[in-house]
């Protein structure tokens, strides 16, 4: 057995011998380790960790809260022959946005008439007036004492 020595003229042929991958790597995780070390060494002089951002980010914000309508007055305007004119003013203390405001007049039975209309889009904290004829044949021939309650919804 003899041992045989090869020259190499550095052709390409000579290159395909090595793997490429394994001094990838090498690179890599020297890279890398240097990148740690330095975020290790941030957190030492200033108490701040930044891989606990990287690992722990913060939460995302919550979404806005919808709005929630609260009435403030509610008025008609009678008699109720040709339907009531009904009104209300609304206070937004949700977050922005629209609702639908339903007026429903009513006797001490049964409901007899109702409308509805949009909440324009409010800033929270906003107020807003709205208004709509609640109309029907039952109501135009009732004659007894009326109550009108007002709901909203989104």
């Amino acid at each position: 057995m003899t041992d045989e020595i090869t020259e190499s003229d550095g052709s390409a042929s000579d290159k395909e011998d090595k793997p490429e991958s394994s001094s990838d790597f090498k690179r890599f995780a020297t890279a890398a380790a240097a990148i740690i070390s330095i975020l290790i060494g941030i957190q030492a002089l200033t108490g701040w960790n930044p891989l606990k951002v990287l690992v722990n980010p913060s939460p995302p914000a919550p979404p806005p809260s919808p709005p929630n309508f609260w009435i403030e007055t509610q008025d008609w305007a009678g008699p109720c022959d040709s339907g009531c004119l009904v009104r209300a003013t609304f206070r937004n203390v949700g977050g922005d946005g629209s609702a639908i405001a339903t007026f429903v007049v009513r006797s001490s039975t049964s409901d007899l008439a109702e409308c509805s209309t949009v909440l324009p889009r409010t800033v929270r904290g906003g107020i807003v007036e709205a208004s709509c004829t609640a109309y029907s044949s039952t109501l135009a021939n009732y004659r007894g004492a009326l109550f009108l309650y007002v709901s909203t919804r989104r």
